[in-house]
């Protein structure tokens, strides 16, 4: 594995620092915005998806909750991925610091617990326009949650918050130093994106868990 230059080790560094600071340290977790521009999201931007969009993150207690990247251009983090959950839902925060890209499903997500179910080419690359799971984000806003409840989730057996270990990928087209690309959410320490047929691409992972079970937060 390739180490990150001292810059970009910083950057993360950085990074990490700022992803503590979201959660308060209790065992159910209701996520802060931290930089104070976050904007109404509206109910109309989420027409054809499954699930709905909070006001802002902190209108959801998360029982568990893990941090990850938003990946632009592939080697650019330009915001964070929360992937967080309750008794009956699965919580998607995503967080562009620049903002999205004024186009139609700037943001599309897939979640199941086999990838012989992911949108994908027949060399494994997915799929993002055949996503179940796609919205327009007003350009704006830097702060969205997507509510995609456990029953309309597509998995091999009843998923619930006990421990059910998903695979998650969150396509977003996002702005980062002031121009358009492509983003993923993914691991804040991969050494680079996954690489299919030309295209990059990041994936998470994530395993739910119960609000008595104090399990709070995973770590990257």
């Amino acid at each position: 594995m390739r180490l990150f230059p001292a810059f970009m080790r910083g950057a993360i560094a950085l990074f990490a620092l700022t992803a503590s600071m979201l959660f308060i340290s209790s065992c159910q977790k209701s996520a802060e915005p931290d930089n104070g521009t976050e904007r109404t999201n509206s109910f109309a931007t989420m027409e054809g998806v499954v699930g709905t969009a909070s006001n802002t993150a902190s209108a959801i207690t998360f029982c568990k909750t893990r941090d990850f990247c938003l990946w632009a251009g592939q080697t650019i983090i330009t915001g964070k991925v929360v992937i967080g959950n309750d008794d009956n839902n699965l919580y998607v925060v995503i967080n562009s610091l620049e903002g999205f890209q004024d186009v139609s499903e700037n943001v599309k997500i897939w979640v199941g617990d086999n990838l012989v179910d992911l949108p994908q080419t027949n060399k494994g690359t997915p799929i993002p326009g055949q996503f179940p799971y796609k919205l327009k984000v007003d350009p704006s806003y830097t702060w969205y949650t997507v509510t995609i409840p456990f029953s309309s989730i597509k998995t091999s057996g009843k998923l619930d918050c006990s421990g059910k270990g998903l695979y998650v990928y969150v396509h977003v087209d996002a702005i980062a130093k002031k121009k358009g690309e492509t983003a993923w959410g993914g691991n804040c320490l991969a050494d680079g994106p996954i690489r299919t047929q030309g295209r990059w691409y990041y994936n998470m992972t994530y395993s739910t868990g119960c609000c008595d079970e104090c399990t709070c937060k995973d770590v990257n």
